[in-house]
């Protein structure tokens, strides 16, 4: 956290949630925060996510017609992460894990699913995609940038694994169709996806 946009930043704190939240804000000033997401791997160490950035101006307490000090900092909880390396997926609703899954990437080397933050920017049921030497008819698309989005890919036949590197997809994250109706159903324009 830091009054500054570009420096002075220093640790507010960790958390083994997927939500956090602080009072130590001053009324009036803005703030800005860095946000990164971890997970502690089997050899103990952990895989790093994408920086995400947020700021935000402190108010009193009075202001919030809920009682809620509107300086508490706190996420919705809700969000999808995909792991590129480890070829999966998770999707977290209120803080609590609802989907889990290996799914299928971009083809490594030539239509790398691009990392970063992002929200879901457009929903749809029953369409078809279109691009350069292929037509896919899906029946759930969740597009985070561009033409990039996660979608169920009838044409598998499995998932995970080694697939991506060579038989991946043209950048799309290919799920389950199972797994995918779940996160469609509950998610909506804007929710967070941190690809890493």
């Amino acid at each position: 956290m830091s009054t500054s946009e570009k420096s002075g930043f220093k640790k507010l704190g960790s958390t083994e949630d997927n939500s956090y939240s602080t009072d130590k804000l001053e009324a009036g000033k803005t703030y800005y925060f860095r946000v990164q997401p971890y997970k502690t791997m089997d050899d103990g160490k952990d895989a790093l996510g994408t920086w995400s950035t947020c700021s935000v101006k402190a108010s009193d307490t009075k202001d919030s017609a809920s009682g809620t000090p509107k300086s508490t900092i706190q996420g919705s909880g809700t969000y999808i992460e995909i792991s590129i390396a480890q070829q999966h997926m998770w999707f977290y609703e209120k803080g609590k894990l609802l989907v889990d899954t290996d799914v299928v990437t971009g083809n490594r080397g030539n239509n790398d699913t691009p990392t970063g933050s992002y929200t879901l920017e457009s929903r749809a049921r029953d369409t078809t995609l279109t691009g350069e030497g292929y037509s896919s008819f899906v029946s759930y698309w969740m597009g985070f940038y561009g033409g990039y989005g996660i979608h169920d890919a009838s044409w598998r036949s499995s998932y995970g694994g080694d697939i991506y590197e060579g038989n991946g997809s043209h950048g799309c994250v290919n799920t389950p169709y199972e797994k995918v109706k779940k996160i469609y159903e509950h998610t909506d324009y804007g929710t967070p996806v941190y690809i890493y």
